[in-house]
């Protein structure tokens, strides 16, 4: 059973595969074409464009001895393509003087440590965290708080993701949601060879269209069609009136 092969593959048993769930948001979609990622970007430097990222809250609470947020640790690519993970302590509302150089691509940032155990009612941070170049450069990625009470996600939400070095990526499936009330249309969208630096340069192609969505819409791929390593996976999107648009996409990486 294929279901099995899965089950496989997430304990380990098969080697050199694994999954990746990417899933993002962005709540103020309107008839631009936009990343559906909070904040509205994913930044895509060249390799020998990296940047030096830092962080920070607009909470004071957020801090390495706050009640809130105490560190993020980032997901993102080097220069090489080559995944990393680094941890920075969070500063408050002043920047944080630990930074982590050399990033490509930001794959993902979550709280990885709180100084509050989180209930359904106490989140793992106390205001938004904004992941932005040092020295308060351009901002990369958010880590928001949702819903009509501000509640933490202590997850950034970003719908794009970069095939790592050495991997080929095949999606499984997507899911797009649109604003109750609204209208959107939702693209995919790939660039291979995200590492060369001189023209002509491979283009950013749609490989997928979904027009006239509304609520939720779930999309599997029957043909599990492939990227190769350094490949720029990007959902866009617009929305009629301006709203919410969230996005997921499962991958299987080999």
């Amino acid at each position: 059973m294929l279901s099995d092969v899965y089950r496989e593959i997430e304990n380990g048993t098969i080697k050199n595969y694994s999954y990746v769930h990417k899933f993002g948001s962005n709540s103020s979609v309107g008839t631009t074409l936009v990343p559906v990622c909070n904040g509205g970007f994913y930044r895509t430097p060249k390799t020998d464009a990296t940047v030096t990222l830092a962080l920070i809250s607009d909470d004071a609470n957020d801090t390495a001895a706050g009640t809130g947020a105490q560190e993020v640790t980032l997901e993102y690519l080097d220069s090489t393509g080559t995944e990393q993970t680094g941890t920075i302590a969070t500063n408050g509302i002043t920047e944080s003087t630990e930074t982590i150089d050399g990033v490509w691509r930001l794959l993902r940032a979550y709280v990885s440590g709180s100084g509050s155990y989180a209930t359904q009612s106490v989140g793992s941070q106390n205001g938004t965290i904004t992941i932005r170049v040092s020295s308060a450069g351009a901002t990369w990625a958010t880590i928001p708080e949702v819903g009509t009470t501000g509640f933490a996600v202590a997850q950034s939400l970003i719908g794009a993701y970069t095939v790592p070095a050495g991997k080929t990526a095949y999606i499984l499936s997507n899911t797009y949601t649109v604003e109750s009330n609204k209208t959107g249309t939702c693209y995919l969208f790939a660039r291979s060879g995200a590492d060369e630096l001189a023209a002509p340069y491979s283009g950013l192609r749609l490989k997928n269209i979904y027009t006239g969505l509304a609520n939720a819409t779930h999309i599997p791929h029957k043909t599990f069609e492939s990227y190769p390593a350094l490949t720029d996976l990007i959902v866009m999107a617009t929305v009629s009136t301006t709203g919410s648009v969230s996005a997921e996409f499962e991958l299987l990486i080999v």
